[in-house]
């Protein structure tokens, strides 16, 4: 008769998995952060060129540009 044991994983493995599982939910506010740094030393030059005002950087990093998909105020005319 055959015996079928069950094997628990081992103790190193799941440490692993979970280190692996908690850098990948700070990664994306690592890079947020990091983004908002970047575009806030920018001149506003700088900005201008690419779209943006200061006040709208952080909705931008978060959500992007296109503020009618998320929900915001539209430009008038709907024009970008």
């Amino acid at each position: 008769m055959n015996i079928v044991t069950l094997q628990r994983p081992r103790q190193e493995s799941r440490g692993y998995w979970l280190i692996g599982r908690t850098l990948a939910s700070i990664r994306p506010a690592l890079r947020i952060a990091r983004d908002i740094r970047r575009l806030e030393r920018m001149s506003d030059y700088e900005l201008r060129d690419i779209g943006l005002s200061r006040n709208e950087i952080r909705f931008a990093v978060r959500h992007g540009r296109n503020r009618d998909i998320a929900g915001h105020w539209r430009y008038p005319n709907g024009a970008l």
